[in-house]
């Protein structure tokens, strides 16, 4: 295994982490959005 692979596999798993992060804040905001249509709901 040479320097370059290791260099390429570390930016892949960087890359892999920023999607999750990005999935998680997808999902998130998905949430906040669904409370608030059902807060919303139950006052009308």
């Amino acid at each position: 295994d040479n320097v370059f692979t290791r260099i390429k596999k570390k930016i892949q798993e960087t890359f892999d982490l920023e999607e999750l992060k990005e999935d998680e804040r997808m999902i998130i905001r998905y949430n906040e959005i669904k409370t608030g249509i059902e807060e919303e709901t139950k006052i009308n």
